[in-house]
């Protein structure tokens, strides 16, 4: 995007006219009402590059008109981006442009920076840089306040740092992150912080969820049902921050005409409260709600630091009942999902639901009577080689299920 296209009086209107285009093309699928977020119409864009063009004793930093490829338009100013580029930009050229070891063979700049208020620059060479250059660099780094990083093939030069520390803010929290040095990021930071906290909203995950756990576990590995949730049913778990998600899930689900379909799931889910929504292992669920403060975190510290604020916590209540593997010896109460997991491995209910998967997905089909030996046969492979997949995958490929397939006449 070239500085001439900046029309931020038009934004509006330009905006509205995507979404019109977005919205046709995915009319046919009947998808729902997006939700849109602006982006600030200007000093939105937190990285850059740009050509280096060499004319005697002038150098700019140029872009290129895509019709017009041989014709370099020199970047005096770029209000698409952010402050810091912006601030940066006129400087550096006209230090580069008045330093003979640092302009020579000079090719390419890149810029990166932060709504933290950071800024790395990228020198690239066609030549290669000695020390010489890393002395003049560093001084250049010191005069602007930035970061440099001269690269030629095959070498890069780090003058202090090859990354910026960036923080964004996601729903009312402070994340604060590395980005590497020619790492992929969204170049719209603003966006960007919108992005995440719509992800946020529609994610679901701010506590862990057994039932969804236990019901996976029935299903794909006991081979078992669960039926769906009744239309009458509100299976909504009642707030309340002064206890655990298991109490709660627990008085909501323990009436009759819940348990029935729900003892098929809350056993087997609840013993992995020992993990919390992002899978760390814990022994006390923390009940984060205002009242429950203790220790606001910091907003911004070294990366090592745990920025996540206190709160009041609970024990946790791992245990839960496994039944349904066919094994008498297996089936009954288990601490946590440590002892579960032991359980399930050494199932052979579990194994043989894993082989039927396993002939799914090769197959492209489900299982029928006919393939029964198929299955047996995979079972015993991975069995014999000692729980080796590559002799499931063998045996299914080479089975007569899998060579002999007959045309779909549907």
């Amino acid at each position: 995007m070239l500085p001439n296209d900046f029309q931020p009086g038009r934004y509006q209107e330009l905006l509205n006219e995507k979404v019109e285009t977005v919205l046709s093309d995915f009319k046919a699928l009947d998808a729902p009402e997006p939700q849109i977020f602006p982006s600030p119409t200007h000093s939105f864009r937190m990285r850059a590059e740009f050509r280096v063009w060499h004319d005697g004793e002038d150098l700019n930093f140029v872009m290129f008109e895509r019709e017009r490829p041989r014709e370099p338009i020199n970047i005096t100013a770029f209000p698409f981006g952010s402050e810091e580029i912006q601030t940066v930009l006129e400087p550096l050229r006209v230090l580069l442009q008045g330093n003979a070891l640092l302009r020579t063979k000079l090719f390419q700049v890149e810029f990166l920076s932060t709504l933290s208020g950071e800024c790395l620059v990228t020198l690239i060479y066609h030549r290669k840089l000695d020390d010489a250059w890393v002395q003049q660099a560093t001084q250049v780094e010191k005069k602007l306040n930035i970061k440099l990083i001269g690269r030629s093939r095959g070498q890069k030069l780090v003058v202090s740092d090859d990354w910026v520390m960036e923080t964004l803010q996601v729903e009312d929290r402070s994340f604060t992150y590395k980005q590497p040095e020619q790492a992929f990021i969204q170049p719209n930071a603003t966006v960007n912080q919108k992005m995440l906290s719509w992800a946020c909203a529609h994610a679901q995950n701010t506590e862990t969820d057994p039932v969804k756990r236990g019901r996976w576990i029935r299903e794909k590995l006991l081979a078992g049902t669960v039926p769906d949730i009744p239309i009458t049913v509100d299976a909504v778990i009642p707030e309340d921050h002064h206890r655990t998600l298991r109490q709660r899930l627990e008085e909501k689900t323990t009436a009759t005409y819940c348990w029935k379909c729900h003892r098929k799931m809350n056993p087997l889910g609840l013993p992995f409260e020992i993990y919390d929504d992002f899978g760390r292992y814990r022994r006390h669920e923390s009940l984060e709600h205002p009242e429950n403060l203790l220790k606001k975190g910091p907003d911004k510290a070294a990366p090592h630091v745990d920025l996540r604020d206190t709160y009041k916590t609970l024990p946790i209540n791992a245990t839960g009942i496994l039944d349904g593997t066919g094994d008498a010896e297996l089936d009954g109460e288990v601490v946590d999902a440590l002892e579960l997991v032991d359980k399930l491995s050494r199932s052979a209910r579990v194994r043989q639901s894993f082989i039927r998967h396993a002939f799914r997905y090769f197959l492209g089909r489900n299982e029928m009577l006919s393939d029964s030996r198929t299955l047996i046969n995979a079972d015993q492979a991975y069995v014999e080689s000692g729980g080796s997949f590559d002799a499931v995958i063998v045996s299914l490929l080479t089975s007569d299920s899998f060579i002999y397939r007959k045309e779909n006449t549907d």
